[in-house]
């Protein structure tokens, strides 16, 4: 047998379970809510979409060569030789006639290919130290770019280098070898 406070207990919750849902809350009144004016005039039509609209849109727009394909055509440039080396005097970054005529005809192709940037990288033969080498190979660099900005060619195209003695084009020992060596390199690049 259950205990009297036991039973009165259990009656309670009963009970409880019982009333609580009996006792949810209204919902509140519901006001009136102001009309909108009806419209005088009728609403547009809706547009009709043409069938098989893909077939009456026009193609996308070209676009510009990606800067992948950019490269690859600088690669190909430079395999070419479309920009000439120029070379120098033993111990010398001044310009003669021979690599004047040379620059001119790069600055046409410059001109012609202007999407492209240019490295001009300065060598020189082994003979000296490294790091006078170096000095001058930046003197010469700096020579043929400043002969190409004289002929028009915008400096923020041009870029310099200096390799010194690091990048023989002949590794040869001779008198012949080191005048090879002596240059003015010029190679395409893609911005």
């Amino acid at each position: 047998m259950l205990t009297r406070c036991r039973r009165l207990a259990l009656t309670t919750a009963i009970a409880t379970l019982i009333l609580i849902p009996g006792c949810a809350k209204k919902p509140p009144a519901a006001t009136a809510q102001p009309t909108a004016p009806t419209p005088t005039t009728a609403p547009p039509p809706p547009v009709e979409e043409p069938k098989e609209s893909w077939k009456t849109t026009p193609p996308p727009a070209a676009e510009p060569l990606p800067a992948k394909s950019l490269s690859s055509q600088a690669e190909e440039f430079n395999r070419q030789g479309a920009l000439k080396d120029i070379l120098f005097a033993f111990d010398k970054s001044d310009l003669d006639d021979a690599a004047r005529r040379i620059l001119a005809d790069n600055a046409a192709w410059m001109r012609s290919h202007a999407e492209f940037h240019v490295l001009i990288a300065g060598h020189c033969d082994e003979r000296d130290t490294e790091e006078y080498n170096l000095a001058l190979g930046d003197r010469r660099a700096n020579a043929a770019r400043d002969y190409l900005a004289s002929l028009g060619i915008p400096g923020t195209r041009l870029q310099t280098i200096s390799y010194g003695e690091e990048r023989p084009v002949d590794m040869g020992h001779s008198e012949q070898a080191w005048a090879r060596n002596r240059r003015g390199q010029f190679l395409v690049q893609a911005p």
